[in-house]
């Protein structure tokens, strides 16, 4: 019976991949703004979904491909935003040892540093990120606990995922403009 159970949640994944795919990479990207990071959160995504899938304890049914869109959109909010953060995280503060000393990044202290910048975003805003990718929430479960409507949770963190990239887009201007 494992055999075949394993075999249910392969041939789910698999649909799942063929299903979402696009959607999946679209989402990666437009949180990204890079075909690169969005093609490694793209892998996290279905990693992250095959491991979920894994954790399905034996007695319950495998859901099927179209019950776990929504999972799937979560997921790759998730791995966009990780794999953001930490290419962030590696631009503020790697130093780049193969330019000259003026051209380099810059320093941890003058970088963008992405703690401080979400510090910076109004309260509300900063809720709603926290809800989104930290806790996993829907717009709509969002929009519920904060008495916002879902378009308006959607907007906002469209903004804000905007400004963050404005922000990225400045850094990598200085750094490239010194070298």
């Amino acid at each position: 019976m494992s055999g075949s159970r394993a075999g249910r949640k392969q041939k789910t994944l698999v649909e799942v991949v063929r299903r979402e795919s696009n959607r999946v990479h679209a989402v990666c990207y437009r949180i990204t703004n890079n075909s690169d990071w969005a093609a490694e959160a793209f892998q996290d995504t279905f990693l992250r979904l095959a491991r979920w899938m894994k954790g399905i304890p034996a007695g319950d049914p495998v859901p099927p491909p179209e019950a776990i869109t929504g999972l799937v959109q979560v997921l790759a909010e998730r791995a966009a935003t990780d794999v953001l953060r930490k290419h962030l995280r590696v631009l503020a503060h790697e130093e780049i040892t193969d330019i000259p000393r003026a051209a380099q990044a810059p320093s941890p202290e003058a970088a963008l540093d992405f703690d401080r910048l979400l510090e910076r975003l109004p309260e509300r805003d900063r809720r709603i990120i926290e809800l989104a990718y930290v806790e996993g929430h829907s717009s709509e479960e969002i929009g519920r606990l904060m008495n916002l409507s879902p378009v308006a949770v959607r907007v906002s963190k469209s903004r804000i995922i905007h400004m963050l990239r404005e922000h990225m887009k400045n850094i990598t201007a200085d750094v490239t403009e010194r070298g």
